[in-house]
């Protein structure tokens, strides 16, 4: 029978944004969630679909462009995961793995504009004005200084210049709880490859984006009722009763005592 189960955990993207800033990890950090279904195979193996969604996001620290992004991730894969409880049948804590195929869908947005409708542009000093550096700062007392606000609304790609969609390959590992009969936790990792290279709006030719899913989940097994497996169940099916009731007639229910 199947499991049932839901898990929270923390996005992290690794992509060329990553690669290429000052910006302490931390910034890429987002809230993500799942549900999911997995089924056993035998022994060793269960069949896993999971649905995950959260966000994906990074803020670069170069003072020369604007390369911030952030955006919603919605995906689904399937995943054939490896258990190794029965080989450790003693222990209530398990290892795991799994490798799989998935499919996100993705849409990335921008911090390009302040709370005014002010563009952004960064300056040579380190600073974030709203108008581009003049030749030897001519205008630096002209320029207003802006503070990022962090509000991803605009969109990166508003004419859908590349797909929004995209092949995904999870690899998992983590360990398993087993709290009750039908009752489990896990504490895991899924490690993402995508098929492409603009979840962040940059394109590159130097690899594809990926990210990591970090999580704890519950789940719950459901069994099937136990078969009567008493011993007697079939063992007089070849029986015929019918000749002893010569032998044994019924009690007269008429009959006074």
């Amino acid at each position: 029978m199947p499991a049932i189960g839901a898990g929270t955990g923390v996005l992290n993207y690794y992509g060329l944004l990553s690669k290429t800033n000052n910006v302490s990890s931390l910034s890429s950090i987002r809230a993500g969630y799942s549900v999911f279904v997995e089924e056993e195979m035998n022994d060793y193996f269960n069949v896993s679909a999971t649905l995950l969604g959260g966000k994906l996001a990074n803020v670069e620290n170069s003072q020369t462009t604007i390369l911030n992004f952030q955006t919603n991730v919605v995906q689904a894969d399937l995943s054939l995961v490896f258990h190794t409880d029965r080989l450790l049948p003693k222990s209530r804590v398990t290892p795991y793995a799994g490798i799989g195929i998935g499919f996100l869908a993705f849409n990335p947005y921008g911090d390009i504009y302040d709370s005014q409708g002010e563009k952004y542009y960064y300056w040579s000093d380190g600073s974030i004005r709203n108008q581009a550096q003049a030749p030897l700062g001519q205008n630096v007392n002209t320029a207003k200084i802006l503070v990022l606000n962090y509000n991803f609304s605009t969109p990166l790609d508003p004419n859908h210049s590349y797909s929004h969609e995209t092949m995904i390959v999870p690899l998992t590992l983590g360990f398993n709880f087993a709290i009750l009969d039908n009752v489990n936790a896990k504490i895991g990792a899924s490690y993402f490859y995508s098929l492409t290279s603009n979840l962040d709006n940059v394109k590159t030719s130097s690899g594809n984006d990926t990210y990591l899913y970090s999580y704890v989940s519950v789940s719950y097994r459901f069994k099937l009722f136990k078969k009567d497996t008493r011993p007697d169940n079939k063992r007089y099916d070849n029986v015929d009763f019918s000749q002893f009731d010569a032998d044994f007639p019924a009690p007269d229910k008429d009959k006074k005592k």
